[in-house]
């Protein structure tokens, strides 16, 4: 049909826009070995390429590619975190050295996370290789420069750490935390593999933030690439686990009450690196140095921190804040 062949027209754009002397594969590393003739890409851009090429599919290699590197990028995260909670060496560290996760907590929420990323999360992936296709998002060789890519990623903390920052409260309201967002705070103490440990209504508000606000960029700039998003997500899904540790080192944020006693305080990659102190006030934006919160537990579960709510970016105050940092630096 009609429909069917623009839909073919739609997602099957090659990797590469010359495949003059390429020979037909049958293995991954046949089809890098093409690759390996096109000068000027980089040994990742090499594989990328090959990838494609090999798989043959761009839907199918797009959503198995997302999927595993969610899987591997999130589990390989929380791993050394697991490992951390059974040494007692790194006990000074935790914020509630009194609660450790038992191994039967960590269990269950393993089981519910992995339910949610094979009932909930994998769907969406499989859609995600023609919707972006479709608002123009870029996954051919070359890649894009790594000025563009730092820019863009700058840009995706910005707004997702906003969009998190105000949803989040919202959920922290009424009915939305009795029955929505109630999930997420099972946990007396926060630890890794909590990071994703939510209800499927709030995994997909919060895949909104993750994916929806660069697919927004991508739609009215027209200047987006797969490598990009990729990138990313791994450095989304890191700041996530790490944030739910549980530990706070020198330097590094993290959660400090998680349930019945005070709510979340989140920080993002952007304002660890720059470690500046700060409070930008009226609309949010609150970068300080490490120091424990004064408790305020409040009714029905919904809990605050008094006066210091971090991790809530007004994008274009922060922006510019930024850039007056840089020309004081400069």
């Amino acid at each position: 049909s009609m429909l069917s062949i623009k839909f073919n027209e739609l997602t099957q754009r090659a990797v590469y826009h010359d495949y003059t002397g390429f020979s037909n594969v049958t293995t991954f590393a046949e089809a890098y070995q093409n690759f390996n003739k096109v000068g000027g890409l980089n040994p990742l851009e090499k594989a990328w390429g090959a990838y494609y090429y090999y798989m043959n599919n761009d839907i199918f290699a797009t959503g198995l590619f997302f999927f595993l590197t969610h899987e591997i990028m999130y589990f390989g995260r929380c791993l050394p975190w697991a490992i951390i909670d059974r040494i007692a060496y790194f006990k000074k560290f935790k914020i509630q050295d009194n609660k450790v996760p038992s191994n039967k907590e960590q269990w269950e929420c393993l089981k519910s996370v992995l339910i949610s990323h094979f009932m909930v999360e994998a769907f969406p992936i499989w859609f995600f290789h023609p919707l972006s296709a479709k608002i123009g998002m870029a996954f051919d060789l070359p890649f894009p420069s790594l000025q563009k890519i730092l820019f863009q990623l700058a840009i995706f903390f910005v707004m997702e750490d906003a969009w998190h920052y105000w949803l989040h409260r919202g959920l922290h309201h009424g009915v939305f935390y009795k029955y929505i967002h109630k999930q997420h705070h099972r946990y007396a103490a926060p630890f890794g593999l909590a990071a994703e440990y939510a209800h499927p209504v709030e995994v997909a508000l919060l895949g909104i933030g993750t994916v929806g606000l660069p697919m927004v960029w991508c739609y009215f700039t027209q200047d987006l690439h797969l490598f990009t998003i990729t990138l990313w997500i791994c450095l989304r899904l890191y700041q996530a686990v790490d944030a739910h540790s549980g530990y706070e080192f020198l330097g590094h944020y993290t959660i400090y009450f998680h349930s019945g006693q005070a709510q979340i305080i989140m920080t993002n990659i952007i304002t660890i690196s720059l470690d500046l102190t700060p409070q930008v006030l009226g609309g949010g934006i609150f970068i300080e140095h490490r120091g424990r919160p004064q408790r305020k537990a409040t009714e029905g579960g919904e809990n605050e921190i008094e006066g210091r709510e971090k991790g809530t970016v007004n994008g274009l105050i922060f922006i510019y804040y930024l850039n007056c940092k840089m020309h004081q630096v400069n």
